[in-house]
């Protein structure tokens, strides 16, 4: 449904765009979050719409990106709530340049 919006450009977090078949648009594959940073803003001015293919999936990007560093986990592999504090803020970020 997302591909019937304006000049649609679809950021696929999810590698779910394979199962769209008979509408589908240009689509960016993302598999690390420096993929998303390194986009240049000149690139995306043919699209009149970002979609992204899920938020949920995005989110686990950055978390994985966070937990590279051993100083966003606890013990037990999981974020430190700061570092929740963090991803919240680098994805609302995101979405205000995108």
């Amino acid at each position: 449904m997302a591909f019937t919006a304006d000049k649609p450009l679809l950021f696929d977090f999810d590698k779910g765009a394979y199962r769209v078949s008979e509408f589908k648009k240009d689509t960016v594959k993302i598999e690390k979050w420096s993929e998303v940073i390194r986009l240049n803003p000149s690139e995306l001015v043919s699209y009149n719409t970002i979609v992204i293919g899920t938020a949920g999936h995005a989110l686990d990007i950055i978390t994985e990106m966070l937990r590279g560093d051993s100083r966003n986990t606890r013990k037990d592999g999981a974020l430190t709530m700061q570092d929740y504090g963090k991803l919240g803020l680098i994805f609302a970020d995101w979405l205000k340049d995108a």
